[in-house]
């Protein structure tokens, strides 16, 4: 399985992910759901920290003297 990486990458792993959701462990399916879980995860992750440094690009650097602390 590939990584994820569109939200309708994601979208379509998460519809598949509710098909499987009542998969048994150690089968088939049940190990495809352990996977797609493991990679929408990491995509969310991804996003959120995208997300964070591209909130802060634009905030202006914060200058700190040593002989102030």
């Amino acid at each position: 399985m590939k990584r994820i990486e569109t939200e309708d990458e994601h979208q379509a792993t998460l519809i598949r992910i509710t098909e499987l959701w009542e998969a048994k462990p150690n089968t088939p399916e049940g190990d495809e759901l352990d996977k797609l879980a493991d990679l929408v995860v990491e995509f969310e992750e991804n996003i959120e920290l995208i997300r964070l440094v591209e909130s802060r690009k634009d905030q202006p650097e914060i200058a700190v003297d040593i002989n102030d602390l």
